[in-house]
């Protein structure tokens, strides 16, 4: 059997991942290379194609370059070099290219301008760098003690560039204590080598490009982490570290995207930061600057696992599947042999993936430590959040009521009694059942009536016909069989005299399950509770609720501006009387920037509905409504606009106040000529839909005094 020397395949791969972290600093340091990084180009240009997959590139050239880097030192090893990017590309031109280390410079540029639609320049300063000698070489005395490495064993997995989004973006990245949250520092070059045969990590080298920046020179140092572990040897440079010394609780790195019901269990012990970046916080519970990471999901792959695998397998850690972890341990007792034969194994693909891109994925998740005595610790956490199932059932027939429905006596833990509703449901039935009911929101229309009938809530209420007869079906029953119901929200509404609800009333309103809809706008419909329900568990909560809601009532504002005469019967409020900073409204899309910009001298608040926010202007509630975009139209302005003409005020457009007055003056002619005009369309839109929108954004105010504070803060964006 083949072997290789003590020291070669490590220098290597060691020589190779700092060519890999060369190539990545000098796309982004090369002008010509970083542009094309960061390009986005639209559906009709040219070089669509190319511009989207230039990370792409950098990957495949990253991992083809160790194909050919290994091949010449080892040669039978070349053709087992895995990872995750296809070197195939395909140009503008339709052809197809392979993207492969030629044997001279010359040649790699040739066939990259190919990739590259013509693009000889970027071609040559990639095929420069990826063809420059660059010889690295671990420390002498630790790589003496490499043991001899079966060469026919050996498989390699490589991840070119991990957290390539970080990559792209370039930030220099925010520290949190000794971790970085995003950021370059979370880029990571992965280079794992394993056994073919049964899928066990021997070692892995990890490349941190991006680990230190020189400020003064405003450039980026790298640094080379690398392990072997055969038979009963192990060596690595990894830095010894007291796990947790620096924290009084230790701490779990995980991706701010992990189930939130993961993270709760497991901050009961751990504190958690977030980061960006398997490969990286993988790399940092080797570095001991974390004791673990858990990823509960399948978002992990191979390439992304090998190499830091092999670094924690050194250090006497390991990188376990973390389905199998919460399954296989008893009592949270982890034995030796059971750790073994868990651990990430990386020569067979997934057999059951539902997509070929996954077969390579850590499906079952993954935990990842240093040191073993953590994972009873994660597992007593994990374990609690285990689901347990229930089920409940009920009969009501004739006078016979027969169910499982635990006994509650409603709102014994509450100063208040307490309603669920959507977090969707209409803000101004939230603010009138707010007086007198606390109000907690759920998913879920079966879960919000199950809630209900175990009197977890006195009640459920949904004002729109956003729920179904399947949903509220088995619930009824449940509610039924305790007293309780399901009614019409809106005939609730409209049927009860005084708040008094009559037996026979409440059996006529309640939901029923054998006709749909006659009137339904759609068939998709027919089957909607579309009148609204309330659901209750005691008829007593019935009037408090009808109470709360019939204090309804509308408004109606008018005005009318003509010649010099102005009516209106708008209430007089003054601006900005009851806090410390006006107010502006927006929209919670606005453009962050202009939000910022604003929020110097205004405190912002959001709000639904152009007409609304235009109304609170006109009533004083705010000061302005600012909108920079497009996505109002004339109906939406028109009648508030008349409100506020009334006043004093207007609505201007947007983009024509910040270019037309000079050093924030605004005259009486200027504020006239840029007002909303009604009559005509605009006669530049690219959509029809689009031609009676205010497309140059609109300013709202009651008060001109506002506008040269708004457009000093505006003209600073």
């Amino acid at each position: 059997m083949d072997t290789v020397g003590k020291m070669e395949l490590i220098e290597t791969l060691f020589s190779f991942s700092e060519k890999a972290g060369e190539i990545a600093r000098t796309i982004r340091r090369e002008p010509k290379l970083f542009s094309l990084l960061v390009e986005e180009k639209g559906e009709n240009e040219k070089n669509q194609r190319f511009a989207q997959d230039f990370k792409t590139l950098a990957d495949v050239l990253i991992q083809e370059a160790l194909r050919h880097h290994v091949t010449q030192t080892i040669p039978s090893l070349g053709e087992h070099v895995q990872g995750e990017e296809s070197a195939e590309f395909t140009n503008t031109l339709g052809e197809r290219v392979i993207v492969q280390i030629c044997a001279t410079k010359e040649e790699t540029a040739t066939l990259l301008e190919k990739v590259l639609d013509g693009n000889k320049e970027a071609a040559e300063l990639l095929a420069a760098v990826v063809h420059t000698s660059i010889i690295v070489k671990p420390d002498s005395t630790l790589a003496a003690k490499i043991p001899k490495i079966p060469l026919d064993n050996l498989g390699i997995w490589i991840d070119p560039i991990d957290s390539t989004g970080e990559y792209v973006r370039g930030e220099i990245g925010k520290l949190n204590g000794s971790i970085y949250s995003s950021g370059l520092p979370s880029v990571t070059i992965l280079i794992g080598f394993y056994d073919r045969f049964t899928g066990e990590i021997i070692g892995g080298v990890v490349n941190h490009p991006f680990a230190v920046y020189d400020e003064e020179n405003q450039s980026w140092r790298g640094q080379i982490y690398w392990s072997v572990s055969y038979n009963d040897v192990r060596v690595h440079n990894m830095p010894i570290h007291k796990l947790g010394s620096d924290a009084t609780r230790p701490i779990i790195v995980m991706s701010s995207s992990e189930d939130v019901k993961v993270q709760e269990m497991l901050g009961k012990k751990f504190d958690i930061v977030y980061a960006s970046g398997a490969g990286y916080k993988l790399l940092v519970v080797a570095l001991g600057q974390v004791v673990a990471y858990v990823c509960s999901k399948g978002s992990t792959f191979r390439w992304d696992t090998a190499a830091p695998h092999g670094l924690l397998q050194s250090l006497g850690g390991g990188v376990v599947v973390y389905r199998q972890l919460l399954t296989s341990a008893e009592d949270n007792h982890i034995s030796e042999d059971l750790l073994k034969s868990i651990q990430i194994k990386y020569h067979k693909p997934n057999v059951d993936s539902p997509k070929a891109s996954l077969q390579w994925s850590n499906a079952g998740g993954i935990v990842a430590y240093r040191e073993t005595e953590v994972l009873p610790t994660i597992l007593e956490c994990l374990r609690n959040s285990y689901w347990r199932g229930q089920i409940y059932w009920s009969v009501s027939y004739n006078d016979v009521r027969v169910h499982n429905m635990p006994i509650h006596k409603l709102g014994s833990d509450a100063t208040r009694p307490i309603i669920v509703m959507s977090s969707s449901e209409d803000v101004k039935v939230q603010e009138m059942l707010g007086k007198k009911f606390d109000i907690v929101y759920a998913s879920g229309a079966g879960y919000k009536l199950l809630v209900v009938a175990l009197g977890q809530v006195v009640a459920y209420v949904c004002s729109k016909g956003s729920t179904f007869r399947w949903d509220t079906a088995a619930p009824h029953g449940l509610l039924q069989s305790l007293g309780g119901g399901v009614v019409v929200y809106r005939q609730l509404l409209t049927s009860a005299e005084d708040n008094h609800i009559s037996e026979d009333l409440l059996k006529s309103i309640q939901i029923k399950y054998h006709k749909p809809n006659v009137d339904s706008p759609k068939a998709s419909l027919q089957w909607s509770n579309a009148g609204g329900i309330v659901a209750y568990r005691e008829t007593e909560v019935l009037p408090t609720i009808l109470e709360c809601l019939r204090n309804w009532r509308g408004q109606i504002y008018w005005s009318v501006s003509y010649n010099d005469v102005r009516v209106h019967n708008m209430p007089i409020h003054k601006l900005g009387s009851d806090a410390t900073r006006p107010i502006i409204v927006m929209s919670s899309s606005e453009d962050v920037k202009v939000q910022e910009m604003l929020g110097k001298k205004f405190d912002i608040v959001y709000a639904s509905g152009a007409g609304y926010k235009l109304l609170v202007v006109a009533l004083g509630q705010v000061v302005a409504y600012v909108c920079s975009k497009g996505s109002t139209f004339r109906w939406d302005t028109a009648a508030p606009h008349g409100l506020l003409q009334s006043l004093g005020g207007g609505v201007v457009v947007y983009r024509q106040l910040l270019t037309s007055a000079e050093d924030n003056h605004i005259s009486e002619d200027l504020l006239k000529s840029i007002q909303i005009k009604y009559h005509k369309p605009n006669v530049d839109s690219p959509k029809a839909s689009l031609q009676w929108s205010n497309a140059g954004g609109i300013v709202a105010y009651r008060e001109t005094e506002v506008l040269p504070t708004i457009l000093e803060c505006l003209r600073n964006s």
